[in-house]
Parts: structure tokens; C-alpha cells; sequence
């Protein structure tokens, strides 16, 4: 049985929004990455353990002394966009034919986003859809998904697999129509302004934890216990010879790159073995190029993967604002890129729901003959 730990990020809180998005996350990793394979996936959760953020400190539109810069105004969209309306940026059809993969990567990103956001479970038509659409990018055939298509409902259509799920009103058309909708907009003001809404929050509550987490003390050995009791568990229930896979989104990456770097003062077990570490949207590179992790190294001299970790793979979407390579303060880890037309604001938010990580993870996993 293949053990999974999956340390969540910043800006993770426990809820129905939370469980929701697990399960379907979970339900991902046994459709696309674990077909036929026997796995447990843990998920410890340490965001309750932060201090509440008051909603009051993303309200930067509320009425203030304002500092005109005299040739724009007020308007911190002026010049970016001719406002509503404006459809200056490309339909989905025209990125599809340069980079079909991108394409249907945004697309499945959405429908799984918005599953998250109804509360709701992937169904089995979008389970295969999106399985359809991982092994396609994994394959290299994501073209073949779009072929010919030159319109949204095209598009929706080639996508669906039960041909009556296709159209407008459906998850995976509404999921088309919204992505070909941020694409058009890109450069609006109204897109600006939606960019800095949501964008404002996620880095506030990014500096929050990682402030919470980085500052010495109580909480910190709190976290760490927290994700300690699930590495000890799933390392206890596997059996010899079945693998241990860890994955740490954003600061959950740099927590488990943290202990690992000193599993004594970690507490993890002294015959821990892990046979690959998946850090996601992470800072662990950041972090150890400014000092501050327990490797017991100081920048700019690169630090060795950890000893416990047979592979390390650092997956980073580049518009991501929060990630970052690695391979420029470790050595022994490969950094993944990925493409894509996700939103400035929500890069940092959807590896988990985009077939071209599940679709790697596998690729990777094989290649480190950790699954057949």
C-alpha cells in the first residue's frame, strides 16, 4: 500500500470548505495517479493552530487620506484596460490551438474549482472528463481533446465524455465559458480590480502563517506535531518495501523540507524513509537562501536534499507569486515548471485541481519506481 502524506498550505482553515476540497483532491489522486493501486492518503491540518487574521486589514478600498499621482487619478487601473467590456485578450479557441494542453489544464482546473466552491463532489462525468484530459497531457495528445474545435460550446463538447453533458448550463460548459470570460479580460480594469480583491487576502494570510510558523516557540512545535503524528502513522502502517510519498502545498512544503532537514530535532523516526518529497507552490528555496530553516547551513552555500528523501521534485506554475525554485539553494532536487493560463491571483490555489499535476505526479512516481 502506497502511504501519502499531504501537508496543506497557508490560508487553510478546518471547515466544510476544506473537507470538500480533500475529497475531491483525494478522489483525483486515486482516479488519475492511483488507478488499481492499493493507497492511504493523511492529511494533517495545522491552520486551526494560527492566530484569526481580522478581515478589516484586506479593506484597502475603504475611505482613506488618499495621495493622488496627479496624471491617473485615483484609479489604480488607469491605463491598464478600456474597462468593461473590453474583450482585447484571446478566446480560448485561439489559445487552444497554440497550446492545447494549457487550454484543457485551465479548463479542468475550473470545473474542479467550482465543484470545491459549490460544496459538492466531483461527479463520474467529471471525474472521467478529467481523467480523459490528464491522460491526454500526459501522453502529449491534449490536441487531439481540441481538435478542430473554434468555439466555446466546441470546445465543452470535445471535452465532455457523455456527449450530453457538453452544453451551455453544464459544469464543463460553464467551466469553458469562464475561463474564455478571464482570458478576454484579462487586461480590464474590472479584471484588475477582481486580481487585487482576491489576490490582497492570499498574501496577507501567506505572511500571517509563515510569520506564525517561522517565529520560534510554542506554535511552531505545535505545527510540526501536528504533521509529526501523520508522517509517524503512515510510517508505522506501511509494510517493508511499500512506499512513503510526502507532498507539502506552499508552507506546508516548507515545514516538511524544515524537519527533514533535522529529523532528530524534528522527532521523526530515526529509520524514516521517504521515496519522494513533492514540494508544491512552496518557499523552501526562498527560505533556506535567506537562513532560516534547521538545515544547519548558511546561504548562499547550497544545502544536500535531506538524507531521508530518496527523490524531491518542486513543482512551481511561474505566475505563481508564492513560488519558487529550489535548485538554486539545494541541490539533489528537480524543479517542475508548469505553463498555463491561470489567473495571477489564483496560480497559487489550483495545483490540486489541474490534470497537468496529476498527470506529472504519476509520470514522476513511475519514474522513481515508487508505483508500476
Amino acid at each position: 500500500m502506497v502511504q501519502l502524506v499531504c501537508v496543506h498550505g497557508v490560508a487553510t482553515r478546518p471547515g466544510d470548505d476544506l473537507t470538500r476540497a480533500v475529497e475531491n483532491r483525494d478522489a483525483l489522486f486515486a482516479r488519475i495517479v492511483f488507478p488499481g493501486i492499493e493507497h492511504r492518503v493523511w492529511s494533517p491540518v495545522w491552520g486551526d493552530l494560527v492566530p484569526r487574521v481580522d478581515p478589516g486589514v484586506f479593506d484597502t478600498d475603504r475611505s482613506a487620506q488618499s495621495l493622488s499621482l496627479g496624471t491617473g487619478g485615483d484609479d489604480p487601473g488607469a491605463g491598464l484596460g478600456s474597462g468593461e467590456g473590453n474583450q482585447s485578450g484571446p478566446d480560448l479557441a485561439a489559445i487552444a490551438a497554440q497550446a492545447p494542453s494549457v487550454a484543457v489544464d485551465a479548463v479542468m482546473a475550473e470545473l474542479v474549482d467550482r465543484a470545491d466552491a459549490e460544496g459538492r463532489a466531483l461527479d463520474e462525468g467529471e471525474l472521467s472528463a478529467f481523467e480523459r484530459a490528464a491522460t491526454a497531457i500526459a501522453s502529449g495528445d491534449a490536441g487531439k481533446l481540441l481538435e478542430n474545435a473554434a468555439s466555446d460550446d466546441e470546445i465543452a463538447f470535445n471535452l465532455a465524455v457523455d456527449s450530453g453533458s457538453y452544453g451551455i448550463g453544464n459544469t464543463i460548459g460553464a467551466a469553458v465559458a469562464a475561463v474564455t470570460g478571464r482570458a478576454r479580460n484579462a487586461v480590464s480594469t474590472v479584471a484588475f480590480g477582481a486580481v487585487r480583491d482576491s489576490l490582497s487576502p492570499a498574501i496577507a494570510f501567506f505572511l500571517g502563517d509563515v510569520f506564525a510558523y517561522l517565529k520560534d516557540g510554542g506554535l511552531r512545535a505545535r505545527i510540526r506535531a501536528r504533521v509529526l503524528a501523520d508522517i509517524a502513522a503512515a510510517h508505522a502502517a506501511r509494510k517493508s518495501g511499500e512506499p512513503l510519498v510526502l507532498v507539502g502545498h506552499s508552507l506546508g512544503g516548507v515545514i516538511l523540507v524544515d524537519m527533514l532537514c533535522d529529523p532528530g530535532g524534528a522527532g521523526l523516526p530515526q529509520d524514516l524513509a521517504v521515496d519522494a518529497l513533492f514540494t508544491v507552490g512552496s518557499q523552501a528555496g526562498l527560505f533556506q537562501s535567506v537562513g532560516v530553516l534547521e538545515s544547519g547551513v548558511n546561504p548562499p552555500a547550497k544545502v544536500a536534499r535531506p538524507e531521508k528523501v530518496a527523490r524531491w521534485f518542486n513543482v512551481f506554475d511561474p505566475i505563481d507569486p508564492l513560488a519558487f525554485r529550489a535548485d538554486a539553494s539545494f541541490t539533489g532536487v528537480e524543479d517542475i515548471m508548469f505553463d498555463s493560463i491561470t489567473g495571477l491571483a489564483s496560480a497559487h490555489t489550483t495545483y490540486f485541481k489541474r490534470p497537468q499535476f496529476y498527470a506529472r505526479f504519476g509520470k514522476r512516481l513511475r519514474q522513481a519506481v515508487v508505483i508500476a
